[in-house]
C-alpha cells in the first residue's frame, strides 16, 4: 500500500473568498511538481449571489500541446444564501452539484486525475453581489505533485 492511500479523502486545500466577475477561466488552485488525483472540491456561498451567475470548473495544463478540460457542466448560482454549498461528481458532463442551506451534500464519486496546471472558475456574469470560498482535497500521483491556492 502506498503512503498516499493512508490519506483518506487526501491532503486538502484552501483558497481566499472567490468575488464572482465575468471570467473564461480564474486560476484558484495550481498543480505542481507533478500529476494529482482530486478527490474533492466544494465551494461555500460567502455572500448572497443577487443575479444569474452560471459557474463551472475546468483543469488548464501548462502543457502547450495540451487543452482546457472541463471538470463539471455550468451551474446557475443565483439566490444561493451563505452557508449553501456546492460540489462536482466527477463526470465532466454533470452539472456542479447543488444544495440547498443545511442539507447533506454528496461528493465526488470519481476522483479526476489533474496533470500540472491550473484548476479554474468559469463565471458568466457579475452578479454585483456574490463570493465562493473554496476548498479541495487531493492525493499526489506523482511523488512530487502538490496542490496550492493561487
Amino acid at each position: 500500500m502506498a503512503w498516499w492511500d493512508k490519506l483518506g479523502q487526501g491532503i486538502r486545500v484552501q483558497r481566499a473568498t472567490y468575488q464572482l466577475a465575468v471570467t473564461a477561466g480564474l486560476a484558484m488552485f495550481s498543480v505542481a511538481g507533478g500529476r494529482v488525483l482530486l478527490t474533492a472540491i466544494v465551494g461555500e456561498i460567502t455572500e448572497i449571489v443577487n443575479a444569474l451567475c452560471n459557474v463551472s470548473l475546468q483543469a488548464n495544463p501548462t502543457v502547450a500541446t495540451a487543452t482546457t478540460t472541463v471538470l463539471c457542466a455550468p451551474l446557475n448560482v443565483n439566490g444561493y444564501t451563505v452557508g449553501n454549498a456546492v460540489t462536482i461528481t466527477g463526470v465532466p458532463t454533470d452539472a456542479m452539484i447543488p444544495a440547498a442551506n443545511g442539507s447533506a451534500l454528496p461528493m465526488m464519486t470519481l476522483p479526476l486525475m489533474i496533470p500540472i496546471g491550473d484548476i479554474e472558475i468559469v463565471s458568466s456574469a457579475a452578479p454585483g453581489t456574490g463570493q465562493i470560498q473554496w476548498t479541495l482535497w487531493y492525493k499526489p500521483l506523482d511523488d512530487a505533485g502538490y496542490v496550492v491556492a493561487a
